[in-house]
């Protein structure tokens, strides 16, 4: 199978031939057609019932992303900073799609448990935010601007304050960080 790359772009072109009378054909599939990427550098912090998610509008993790068919798959790639006053161990990220979460990006339905895509690692105090990693391939099911971003959730049975790109203790000395989070969508044909 002849490949192609492209050194100005990156494109990688593939090409198969098919019969026995050796037609060409293109292959499409699996291109990145474009990719959006949104970065959220300030701090932001916000109070959240017990058991309850945010928004992506509170965490101020977004990007939107207008797809050229609605079959085509959207990668997504999400890191969040975040930090929940109490020093909770098992705070929860999920993607949202259009102010919905994504269930197929969670784990499965069990009882009363929580669904989610990631919780943090629990090896943090209050001087340090978690880094949680997050990644989804989702189909665009339109071609409208779609936004996605993500959302924490407060596993606290008491409402709590919620950090973005900060720990809880927040002094201002060098023990104590300023952190970035972004969550990036690609399109790729199908």
């Amino acid at each position: 199978m002849p490949v192609t790359i492209n050194g100005t772009s990156g494109l990688v072109t593939a090409t198969s031939y098919a019969g026995s009378g050796g037609n060409l054909t293109g292959i499409t599939t699996g291109k990145i057609l474009q990719v959006q990427s949104s970065i959220k550098t300030d701090t932001a912090s916000f109070e959240l019932s017990a058991g309850y998610f945010s928004s992506s509008s509170q965490t101020g993790i977004q990007v939107s992303i207008t797809p050229s068919s609605s079959s085509n798959k959207i990668l997504l790639f999400g890191m969040i900073n975040v930090d929940v006053a109490g020093e909770q161990y098992n705070i929860g990220v999920v993607f949202d799609k259009a102010g919905s979460i994504i269930s197929g990006a969670t784990g499965d339905a069990s009882g009363s448990r929580k669904r989610l895509t990631a919780t943090g690692d629990g090896s943090r105090t209050s001087q340090y935010s978690e880094t949680i990693n997050v990644h989804y391939l989702d189909t665009a099911g339109g071609t409208s601007a779609i936004t996605y971003g993500l959302v924490v959730n407060n596993p606290s049975s008491i409402s709590r304050i919620c950090y973005i790109n900060r720990s809880t203790n927040d002094a201002d000395d060098v023990y104590h960080k300023r952190v970035a989070s972004s969550i990036t969508a690609m399109e790729v044909a199908v």
